[in-house]
């Protein structure tokens, strides 16, 4: 900040005064920010699971008011919680990408702020669900032969895979972890597949009778 006095000199000189304005220009250097800051992360290996925890060191820190912030996020970050202060110095739930954090310190008269700049790691994609089916083909329930195939990609699988269920019609009702379900009659079918970071998808999917019709011919 620069501050401009200016001073009034009065010379007396026979019948004649001056008036001579001196401009003194003086430098006020901001007051350095007494923190250093440093952070901890751990990685996003699912659609928002990352945090940051940050760290302050103080030089002085006896009445002092610490304040944190995300000033800037990747586009997957909430926009509303941008420039949100709060007082714990974590942050959850966040999606992988680059970060700025600010650190708000009031202390007396002494207000002042310092950014450290933290990456998430990561490379979560959500989970896709694709299927296949297999028409019915016998007449009665006892016998029937349709299949549905679930197939998940992408995603954050469990050690075993995937876990897939048939969710309705209940009579049918079955979970495991190949996504195969058979012996089903002509139907309507939800069907859901879950990754290991509690994502799920879910489908309605059709099995149609394709059974052959024989005429009999009375003699």
């Amino acid at each position: 900040m620069k501050k401009f006095f200016t001073l009034f000199v009065r010379l007396s000189l026979p019948s004649l005064f001056f008036i001579l304005s001196l401009f003194v220009w003086q430098q006020v250097g901001a007051q350095p920010c007494p923190i250093t800051l440093a952070a901890s992360v751990q990685p996003s290996d699912c659609e928002a699971s990352g945090s940051i925890s940050v760290y302050v060191g103080l030089t002085a820190p006896g009445g002092s008011t610490l304040k944190y912030s995300i000033i800037q996020a990747p586009p997957l970050f909430p926009a509303s919680q941008l420039n949100h202060q709060q007082s714990s110095n974590f942050f959850g739930a966040l999606p992988s990408g680059n970060y700025q954090i600010a650190v708000d310190l009031t202390r007396g008269a002494l207000q002042c702020r310092k950014v450290i700049p933290v990456r998430v790691g990561g490379n979560y994609v959500p989970m896709q669900l694709n299927f296949s089916t297999s028409d019915n083909t016998q007449c009665g329930s006892a016998t029937a032969d349709g299949r549905i195939q679930l197939t998940a990609s992408n995603g954050r699988p469990y050690s075993s895979g995937y876990k897939y269920e048939l969710l309705s019609p209940a009579a049918f009702q079955a979970s495991n972890t190949t996504g195969t379900f058979d012996q089903l009659p002509a139907g309507i079918y939800t069907v859901r597949a879950y990754d290991s970071c509690g994502n799920f998808q879910t489908r309605d999917i059709s099995i149609a009778n394709t059974r052959s019709t024989y005429n009999f011919d009375a003699y």
